[in-house]
């Protein structure tokens, strides 16, 4: 079975839909107690993938100057907040600084060795496909995910035969996205996920999605349609401040973040 939409949740008229006929219209799935993930995309302020500085990933930046690091460091701006105005790091200010000298990232570690370990049971080389979606992210302001992998497919940051990358990069981070659903966290996982035979979707509608776990593939596909890169905030992760190593080079921390897309649903 794929997925079938079940009651709203504002109590508004009840909507359901199936894509596979096994369930009547107007129904709903017979769901054993303690066999349901439930995942709530109707809160907008909260994060499918959040965890401050644990998600940091690091990156050296090539070309860079100690003039450079100075100037960046120097960019900040001015936030409205319910205790009124603060500064924080203009992250788009720094990003375009980046882009206008020259100056390459490339991947240099994942900051928190678990969260490491984490993205390395998905697959070894992991760590590097999802730095590679946080760079474009941070660097082109590309949100969606899918585009994200098309980008990945087309740049091919692995250099895997053109055949397999049309599927692999598409694979892992759907798999990436599932793995977080049902049990990843950054700072614990042993690689054992829960599988509980149902998952349901609250989406922003109220309306709420159920798949079941026979057709994970439809699950998996969802999510990486619905979901979107998000920009972290600063000051508890130490996002885009540049730092300079013991050995002389220039790296620059940046947090990865993830969230259902506002207005999702099309």
């Amino acid at each position: 079975m794929g997925s079938i939409r079940g009651e709203n949740m504002r109590g508004e008229e009840k909507t359901t839909s199936k894509t596979r006929g096994e369930l009547p219209i107007g129904t709903e799935p017979a769901i054993p107690s303690g066999s349901l993930i439930t995942i709530k995309a109707v809160d907008l302020e909260s994060s499918f993938l959040c965890a401050e500085g644990s998600t940091n990933i690091i990156y050296e930046m090539k070309g860079a100057t100690e003039e450079d690091l100075v100037n960046i460091n120097s960019l900040i701006e001015m936030i409205n907040t319910n205790e009124g105005q603060k500064e924080q790091l203009d992250l788009k200010s720094r990003a375009q600084y980046i882009r206008k000298n020259g100056i390459w990232l490339e991947f240099y570690c994942v900051e928190n060795d678990i969260f490491e370990n984490n993205l390395m049971l998905i697959d070894s080389k992991f760590p590097i496909i999802i730095a590679e979606i946080l760079k474009n992210f941070f660097l082109n302001g590309e949100e969606d995910l899918e585009k994200q992998v098309e980008n990945l497919t087309n740049t091919n940051p692995l250099g895997i035969n053109e055949y397999t990358s049309k599927i692999f990069y598409r694979h892992k981070v759907k798999r990436f996205l599932s793995e977080i659903a049902r049990g990843m966290f950054p700072l614990q996982w042993d690689g054992k996920k829960y599988v509980p035979g149902w998952y349901s979707i609250t989406e922003e509608t109220g309306n709420v999605v159920y798949f079941n776990n026979y057709n994970i593939a439809d699950f998996e596909e969802y999510l990486l349609k619905n979901t979107c890169m998000e920009m972290a905030g600063t000051i508890r992760n130490n996002s885009g401040v540049v730092e300079r190593t013991p050995d002389g080079k220039y790296i620059i921390k940046l947090n990865l973040q993830i969230r259902f897309k506002r207005h999702y649903r099309k």
